[in-house]
């Protein structure tokens, strides 16, 4: 995703709506039902965003598609282990961070199993759909699929 879209999208508003919908959230995750990319990209800007809000902000991208961009200035990239998140407990701890917010960005949680388990592990979800790209069905299914295991969706954000 460029630049220019990327700022069109305002991530700093989605940390403001984020604060809203989910204020005692601490950990978020981005993905789309499906793996069509622009998860890693809005994460790191929804990071930086907080950052440069003068919280603490720390990135973990667990998509499979190459990292676009570093994490903006002042934020720490997490890494952590595969078998951290194979089980929600295990992730749950690796993201819990009191110090500041952990934005995790993952490929589709209709495809991947470590969505899922992400899903459940954060204190939120925001779905990313693509314009034209992604079925409604999928939406509906994704969000069905998180809430029946035990996550939370706090949002959609529409990809140009």
């Amino acid at each position: 995703m460029n630049q220019k879209k990327l700022r069109q999208l305002r991530p700093d508003m989605l940390f403001a709506r984020l604060q809203l919908r989910a204020p005692a959230a601490r950990s978020v995750l981005l993905c789309p039902p499906r793996s069509e990319g622009g998860a890693s990209d809005l994460a790191s800007a929804l990071a930086a965003a907080i950052s440069q809000a003068g919280t603490k902000a720390r990135l973990l991208d667990v998509t499979t598609s190459t990292r676009a961009r570093a994490a903006g200035e002042g934020v720490e990239e997490m890494e952590v282990l595969e078998s951290e998140l194979t089980d929600v407990d295990r992730a749950r701890r690796a993201l819990t961070w009191p110090a500041g917010y952990t934005v995790a960005a993952a490929a589709g949680v209709l495809e991947n199993p470590q969505a899922l388990i992400l899903a459940v592990a954060v204190d939120g979800v925001v779905l990313l759909a693509r314009s034209g790209r992604t079925m409604r069905t999928d939406l509906v299914r994704a969000r069905e699929e998180i809430e029946a295991a035990g996550g939370s969706v706090v949002g959609t954000v529409l990809l140009p």
